[in-house]
């Protein structure tokens, strides 16, 4: 990474830019944040980023946070600065680092340049397509400006560690879901002593999430050992880290304010007629969007159905996840059907047909967590309130005793932007 502050990426000599670099620089960069900029300041920034982009990278990538020195420009910027491989998730992983500190962009331009390089360390001499040409993907951001040198290298920090988790969630991606592959195959092929529908539908999930319907950022397996009636351990498997999991030290469950490897609710799971489960890690991402990792753990059996282990994956489940019908998803599918036939509502009738929405419109991450039972249990207070609009809220603390989740319902007559703050500042206060 070069210095956090600097007007010009130090290293080579100036050269002027390939014809055409500016216009790839800015072409696609609205007219209105490119206003406050004269010909020859855009000149300057390009002439400045071309100097970035031609630095040996030495297959990592390059960033810059500086307040570069502009004569003529009105309002001070501070410019963000990434020249990296060319690569998934890139824009909105930086956007979410700085939204997270508190910054926004005033301007944002990411051109993907064909880069002509004698080898990958080695300095750009061009741009143009061909055998020696490289992809490689140039963000340039400009904020406020950030006076405080600290600040800026606390910024640069971050957004460098965010890069990192996305070349490596990017570099692994084809490991991870081989795993994920083979996790099927054992599954089918050595299924457990548990109830046949059980492993189909969870079969049936794990394809279906290696369907493109989730961000794979991480995996690792772990050792199942029980040691005598009341003591068992899960230890990781030397080796076996893929993604930000590669790093043994990065784990994703919390007990307390501790970082754990298993936690009692874990080992519950791994106790439990339950071939895996679907729920959310205590890490945030700072791949795609700045979440909490979805978190999915897989229990793995020998070849004569005991307990083994547990493969684990991390990620973000896609668009598609909440945006597609809950009852096409497999385990959602099962837990919508499950409540349906516990209700005892005809489905053409008045009562079926509100049910089915009502369930459909659950949030999708409480679907994911939810076990039958309290889908159902939401499923028909949630129908009481449609039927009868009345000020409702429904908590459920996780599984894991690290969130609370609240659906609070109110009468659209009754709604409003006080009201929202209200329970805001009440859930904030309890």
């Amino acid at each position: 990474m070069n210095a956090a502050d600097g007007t010009t990426a130090a290293g080579t000599a100036v050269s002027p830019p390939p014809r055409g670099f500016a216009a790839s620089l800015f072409g696609r960069v609205p007219r209105e944040d490119l206003s406050r900029l004269t010909p020859q300041i855009l000149a300057r920034l390009a002439q400045e980023a071309w100097d970035h982009v031609r630095q040996p990278r030495r297959g990592r990538h390059s960033l810059r946070v500086f307040n570069p020195d502009l004569p003529g420009l009105k309002e001070p910027i501070t410019i963000v600065e990434a020249v990296n491989d060319d690569m998934p998730f890139l824009v909105d992983s930086i956007i979410g680092a700085l939204t997270e500190a508190g910054f926004e962009a005033r301007l944002l331009a990411h051109p993907v340049l064909d880069v002509v390089r004698d080898s990958p360390d080695a300095a750009a001499k061009g741009l143009g397509e061909g055998a020696d040409s490289h992809r490689e993907s140039l963000i340039h951001i400009h904020l406020d400006e950030i006076r405080s040198e600290e600040t800026r290298a606390r910024l640069a920090a971050e957004i460098d560690r965010t890069l990192a988790d996305v070349r490596l969630a990017t570099e692994h991606f084809r490991a991870m879901k081989s795993r994920l592959q083979a996790a099927i195959v054992d599954l089918k092929e050595f299924p457990p002593q548990l109830p046949a529908e059980d492993i189909a539908e969870a079969v049936a999930f794990l394809e279906w999430l290696g369907a493109e319907n989730f961000v794979f950022i991480g995996s690792r397996e772990c050792r199942y050992e029980a040691v005598d009636e009341d003591t068992d351990s899960l230890e990781t498997v030397d080796g076996t880290g893929l993604g930000i999991l590669r790093d043994p030290s990065v784990m994703v469950l919390r007990r307390g304010r501790e970082l754990v490897a298993i936690t009692p609710e874990i080992r519950e799971f791994l106790h439990e007629p339950a071939p895996l489960i679907v729920t959310k890690a205590s890490l945030r991402s700072r791949v795609h969007r700045r979440a909490h990792l979805d978190y999915v753990g897989v229990k793995l059996f020998d070849k004569d159905g005991k307990l083994t282990g547990e493969l684990r994956f991390v990620g973000l489940f896609t668009g598609s996840a909440y945006t597609r019908p809950a009852a096409t998803i497999p385990l959602l599918r099962r837990r919508i059907a499950i409540a349906f036939e516990r209700s005892g509502f005809a489905p053409d009738s008045h009562s079926g047909r509100a049910l089915r929405n009502v369930l459909e419109d659950l949030p999708r991450d409480e679907l994911f967590q939810l076990d039958a039972d309290h889908v159902y249990t939401y499923a028909m207070r949630v129908l009481e309130v449609y039927e009868r609009p009345h000020p409702c809220a429904l908590a459920r603390v996780d599984r894991f005793d690290r969130f609370v989740s609240v659906l609070a319902f109110i009468p659209r007559d009754k709604f409003d932007s006080v009201v929202r703050e209200r329970i805001g500042r009440f859930l904030a206060e309890i």
